[in-house]
């Protein structure tokens, strides 16, 4: 004789709930794409960066409604980078609020670092990645806001 488990029912729903808020496994990898693109800025390290730039990567900064593209091309988006951590930059970054959808991964960054007089600073911004063949294509990055350390 069958004995007819009363939470079978309730453990179903449970499981189908949750798997809504689980990522595809294409989701989860173009995710870690662009956290690994980060941790890789956070640790300056240009040659694990740029192996992660399509040849024709373009950054675009977007303000109100005007956009301009900062770096494009591979090389001038490493020549770009270099400089920029040469300049004394301090940095550290983290993504968060992540939404896949197809090819694109967007997430707000926040910066947090420490002026030269001691100061520590912090600011947020929307940002969105492209991504083509597991490659960054372009970035889009809208204005920050400075935000509380």
């Amino acid at each position: 004789m069958l004995r007819r488990n009363r939470f079978l029912p309730l453990i179903l729903a449970l499981s189908l709930s949750l798997s809504a808020f689980m990522p595809a496994p294409e989701q989860a990898s173009q995710s870690h794409i662009v956290m690994a693109y980060v941790q890789a800025f956070n640790d300056r390290d240009i040659e694990q960066i740029s192996t992660m730039m399509h040849t024709d990567i373009e950054w675009i900064d977007i303000s109100g409604s005007t956009q301009s593209i900062s770096f494009s091309g591979k090389s001038a988006m490493v020549e770009g980078i270099t400089a920029y951590f040469a300049s004394g930059y301090n940095g550290q970054s983290e993504m968060t609020r992540f939404a896949v959808n197809g090819n694109f991964v967007s997430g707000v960054e926040t910066v947090s670092w420490q002026t030269a007089a001691g100061q520590n600073r912090r600011q947020s911004a929307t940002v969105v990645y492209q991504l083509e063949d597991g490659l960054i294509r372009r970035v889009w990055y809208f204005a920050a806001v400075s935000s509380k350390p």
